[in-house]
């Protein structure tokens, strides 16, 4: 099973190929995530999504998109979101990830196209039938077969197809001619309720405290998460305290009850309830079924 691995304000600790060298490329499935469907989450680098087999729905900035075989995607640096099937259809799919600080920092080139990119459209959606897909779909590929046959300094002929990519993003938002409205302040706002749900989802919090952590209204409080992760502040936080109580089941050997407790459920019998509606099981034998595997 594959999971994010996720800060409180939602950002992702990308671990990259090699620790000192911030790219990562690497073929997944959504059924090796939990109830397919990874963690709502942004980080710095810039994302390349290639679907080989299937389609997969993916949040982005507010909205879903459908995502199919040989469809592109390219996501812009800081947006959030996340990839899901709708009713369990595989799928099967490149993702890497590229920091901007790997394309020529420092230079006239970074201060320039790579943050002008960073400001430009939040994601670039090519089906197979677009006419820029082709040399992004190529692209893709080219960069996938490299790492795999991983021969020496295989990075360098990787960075070089991947500079090539970007600017071929950058083109493609200067000839659609709009620039994506600066969120950064919502973005940072979110960020903040999220981090206090982090810290509090032990306790009984109510929709004010989560609004007021950020010193927003509660309508817009509401807006902002489903906007940002389409959910509403009440089932971000009973599925933050699931899926907590879902990692404590698998890592610790507490009793059910101390764990729904632990979780802010102060019912064992509405915790079990909730926790057999998200993952179809009982949490016993969720733990059975994790020390069986193991």
């Amino acid at each position: 099973m594959n999971d994010l691995d996720i800060m409180t304000d939602s950002s992702e600790i990308v671990h990259y190929d090699r620790a000192d060298i911030p790219l990562y490329i690497r073929k997944g499935k959504l059924s090796q995530y939990p109830e397919m469907r990874a963690l709502c989450h942004w980080h710095e680098d810039f994302e390349f999504i290639r679907i080989f087999e299937g389609s997969m729905y993916y949040f982005l900035d507010g909205g879903s998109i459908l995502l199919k075989k040989d469809d592109c995607l390219f996501v812009n640096s800081h947006i959030m979101h996340y990839g899901y099937s709708d009713c369990g259809r595989e799928c099967v799919f490149l993702c890497i990830l590229i920091h901007p600080d790997l394309i020529a920092k420092g230079s006239v080139i970074h201060s320039g196209y790579i943050t002008e990119l960073k400001k430009m459209l939040p994601y670039i959606h090519l089906k197979h039938d677009d006419p820029e897909s082709s040399e992004i779909l190529c692209g893709l590929d080219r960069v996938y077969e490299i790492k795999e046959n991983k021969k020496d300094a295989y990075e360098l002929e990787v960075l070089g197809i991947l500079t090539e990519l970007i600017a071929s993003a950058y083109r493609i938002n200067m000839k659609k001619g709009d620039l994506a409205d600066n969120a950064d302040s919502r973005l940072a706002a979110y960020r903040m309720m999220v981090s206090f749900i982090s810290l509090n989802y032990s306790e009984d919090i109510s929709l004010d405290d989560i609004a007021e952590s950020a010193s927003v209204s509660k309508s817009t409080c509401m807006r902002m998460f489903r906007d940002f992760s389409g959910l509403s502040p009440f089932e971000f936080l009973i599925a933050y305290r699931l899926r907590t109580a879902y990692i404590m089941l698998q890592e610790t050997d507490k009793a059910v009850t101390d764990i729904s407790l632990a979780c802010g459920f102060n019912h064992p019998s509405y915790f079990s309830k909730l926790f057999r509606e998200k993952y179809g099981c009982q949490p016993k034998s969720c733990r059975s079924e994790s020390n069986r595997s193991a």
